[in-house]
């Protein structure tokens, strides 16, 4: 699940929302497996978090790390 949710924001370098996420899945997937992936995703250093104001309460955007590959010579 977490690959797949990585795959997504790799795709989208815009942000994806939890609501999202959670489309992607057809509604399929629970808060705790969605919550459980992103986790694994931050704690690997592979995708990352931050709040956008909507007007009311923030909204979570969900954004993959770019990787960066060493230059060789």
């Amino acid at each position: 699940m977490a690959d797949d949710i990585l795959s997504l924001l790799r795709r989208n370098p815009h942000g994806v929302t939890r609501t999202e996420i959670r489309d992607y899945f057809n509604r399929n997937k629970n808060k705790a497996n969605i919550d459980s992936a992103l986790n694994l995703l931050s704690r690997e250093d592979l995708a990352y978090s931050e709040p956008k104001e909507s007007g009311g309460k923030p909204t979570e955007m969900w954004f993959a790390k770019t990787v960066k590959t060493p230059r060789t010579t």
